[in-house]
């Protein structure tokens, strides 16, 4: 049983609404006579509308969690359920399907293919679902714009752009289908403070805007942006934190975090 934050969060969650579900989830990994259990038994509710981080040691499976929450991997035990439908037990394609309709990525390093231009990188993705090009063309053009990426950005070529900013359109690119949860795996671990603030910036206001956020991150001042923390040690979740929503003044937040993860052993 996860160990609260704080006697104030306790049954916070109790009206939210679940997206996503697992039932004595185990991931393990055979190599010759050994097995080696990364997760175990974990039991977990993820809300439609929250900023959830996941947080924990190198090697505690944390990034193994958040690929089979998001279907990229599938559980060696256990059941995912998202809005009610069980992934876990789902072929390739229906796994793919199922992640073009609900599921934006955003990872450590942007993935953009560097033989297009910045528009055609997200473009591209959105004609994976829809193939009216007019209309993810529009929709393209006013995503670039609520993130700050002007016309001239978003026409160079990805190897003419910088990290920051590549990130950036990762995000974008992310969106392009309407997800209904987006899932980011170190999103500023590759990023100087600036840039890594602005990725943080996007996510958060994407948050505020209703959209359900999952982030993996070692980053004490990335995790700060979640309102609710899960720290997973070895291969369970061994306590959460429930911060609320994001506000600039952070001076409580962060000593409330601080604390939480002093009792993790962080």
């Amino acid at each position: 049983m996860p160990q609260p934050c704080g006697e104030m969060e306790i049954n916070m969650n109790d009206k939210k609404t679940v997206l996503i579900k697992t039932d004595k989830l185990c991931k393990s990994f055979v190599q010759g006579d050994l097995q080696e259990n990364i997760l175990k038994n974990i039991d977990l509710e993820i809300y439609s509308d929250d900023f959830t981080v996941i947080m924990g040691a190198s090697g505690s499976g944390k990034s193994i969690l958040l690929y089979m929450l998001s279907g990229m991997d599938r559980p060696t035990l256990g059941h995912i359920y998202f809005s009610g439908d069980e992934i876990g037990r789902k072929n390739n394609e229906q796994l793919a399907i199922f992640r073009r309709n609900n599921c934006g990525f955003v990872f450590q390093q942007s993935n953009l293919i560097e033989t297009l231009t910045v528009f055609e990188n997200v473009v591209i993705a959105g004609l994976l679902k829809d193939k009216n090009v007019a209309e993810i063309d529009k929709k393209a053009k006013k995503l670039f714009s609520d993130v700050g990426i002007s016309e001239e950005l978003y026409k160079k070529d990805i190897l003419n752009i910088s990290g920051g900013e590549a990130q950036r359109v990762a995000i974008v690119r992310a969106m392009i289908n309407s997800p209904k949860i987006i899932f980011a795996d170190e999103p500023t671990g590759a990023l100087n403070s600036k840039s890594g603030k602005q990725v943080l910036d996007l996510l958060t206001n994407l948050n505020k805007d209703g959209h359900c956020i999952v982030m993996v991150t070692h980053d004490i001042h990335a995790a700060l942006r979640g309102s609710r923390i899960l720290y997973i040690k070895d291969g369970v979740i061994h306590g959460e934190c429930i911060l609320g929503e994001y506000k600039e003044d952070i001076s409580e937040r962060i000593s409330t975090l601080e604390a939480f993860l002093e009792r993790m052993g962080w």
